[in-house]
């Protein structure tokens, strides 16, 4: 597994040549850590661009993943850590013959004013995906399971050892 370090970076520093020494026989397993602050977002939706982009994923794909992983990014930094607190993301590829395999996963720290158990989020995405889930007027936990759901084959929640959330999805594409 690579590491980044995003707070880290200098403001010229090379996406592109940085992910393509990520990947190794049409495989890349990369794990951003980043502050919890809204400005890393922005970088963050960059290297998913990149990384997308390198391992040709259908254009409608990349734009799809980059809100997946920036739905998840943000409700880690918004809801799940305090601000400043270290958030990691983490993206693994598989690429073979027609199909790519993508596991995403984003850890906050549990420490934010409205973190939530893996237990409570499992009882949200319960709620919140009853048969008129898309008139449901209330936002909150709304854009995670609309967005993730329509998009990802799996999702799901784990508390750590650590008391830090771990949500994670996985998306099996044919190219």
């Amino acid at each position: 597994m690579q590491t980044i370090i995003i707070d880290q970076l200098g403001s010229d520093f090379d996406k592109q040549q940085c992910i393509n020494k990520c990947i190794n026989n049409n495989q890349a397993d990369i794990q951003f850590w980043y502050t919890a602050d809204f400005k890393n977002a922005k970088i963050l939706r960059d290297f998913m661009e990149v990384i997308f982009t390198t391992f040709k994923f259908p254009k409608k794909d990349i734009v799809r993943f980059i809100l997946a992983s920036d739905e998840i990014n943000n409700n880690a930094i918004e809801y799940g850590s305090l601000k400043n607190e270290n958030n990691y993301l983490r993206v693994k590829i598989n690429k073979q013959n027609t199909i790519i395999s993508l596991t995403m996963e984003v850890e906050d720290t549990w420490n934010g004013k409205y973190a939530k158990t893996a237990e409570e989020m499992e009882k949200f995405r319960q709620v919140r995906t009853h048969e008129n889930y898309k008139e449901h007027k209330s936002i909150r936990w709304r854009g995670l399971f609309l967005i993730i759901m329509n998009i990802v084959d799996e999702l799901y929640f784990k508390n750590t050892d650590t008391g830090w959330l771990i949500v994670w999805f996985k998306k099996d594409l044919l190219i």
